[in-house]
């Protein structure tokens, strides 16, 4: 996976900017790919304890990987639904997931700041919507979730 990885798209390899959490997400794809994966079988959280990042961030990563690696004919194979994706975000995602990764992450107050930062920088990009959301949902203002969501 990774030489062709490296063969079709070299740029998300050479401009990665976690190492670990790109060859976490390569892992997650060969233990799913085999049926290795979910319950009875390797979770995204016990292979980001090995890698140290988090579940979350694995299979958003995987992802992005694995519609790298096999486009949407994967999708269309399996009769699975389409995801739609629009365009890359390296800045804004690698921002994301080191937010996801970093200790602020359990900080409530702190975190709403920090995502509703991310969603000034990229107001396009989906993620920090649903993670400020919930973060407006753990301080029980559920306005501000609506709002959000």
């Amino acid at each position: 996976m990774l030489e062709k990885l490296n063969k079709n798209n070299p740029k998300m390899i050479e401009e990665a900017q976690k190492p670990h959490l790109l060859a976490a997400a390569i892992v997650y794809i060969y233990l799913k790919h085999n049926n290795l994966n979910g319950r009875g079988g390797i979770t995204a959280k016990s292979v980001g304890e090995y890698f140290k990042v988090k579940a979350s961030a694995i299979s958003q990563k995987a992802f992005d990987v694995e519609n790298r690696l096999y486009g949407m004919a994967r999708y269309e194979k399996k009769n699975e639904p389409y995801e739609f994706i629009d365009r890359d975000r390296f800045e804004v995602s690698e921002i994301y997931f080191d937010f996801l990764e970093s200790p602020i992450q359990n900080d409530i107050k702190k975190s709403i700041q920090v995502l509703k930062a991310m969603i000034k920088e990229d107001k396009f990009f989906f993620d920090p919507y649903i993670t400020l959301y919930e973060y407006y949902l753990m301080d029980r203002d559920f306005k501000n979730a609506v709002k959000t969501m």
